[in-house]
């Protein structure tokens, strides 16, 4: 249980829910998978990364694969960490 004053514990994919992790076990994208469940469009994971959102794009359709410091952003800017990310 939260106190008042504590800040919220980064998501997860258990807190994103059963239907996410059935997404990404299904084969969709982790990031597509993130972004939709977390509400945060590419447009601004890609202002607080740094990112191209040409890359992200790419990203999201697996046609290229995020460096370790791209995806310590990323999960940065989704308010989790990479581990999380990688769960699954």
């Amino acid at each position: 249980m939260r106190h008042k004053g504590q800040p919220k514990p980064p998501p997860t994919v258990k807190t994103l829910g059963r239907a996410a992790e059935s997404r990404i076990l299904a084969g969709e994208p982790w990031l597509r998978v993130w972004s939709q469940q977390l509400a945060v469009p590419l447009v601004t994971i890609s202002k607080k990364t740094g990112i191209h959102l040409g890359r992200l794009i790419l990203y999201e359709a697996e046609e290229l694969i995020p460096t370790q410091e791209e995806l310590e952003a990323i999960a940065k800017a989704l308010g989790t960490t990479v581990e999380e990310i990688e769960a699954v």
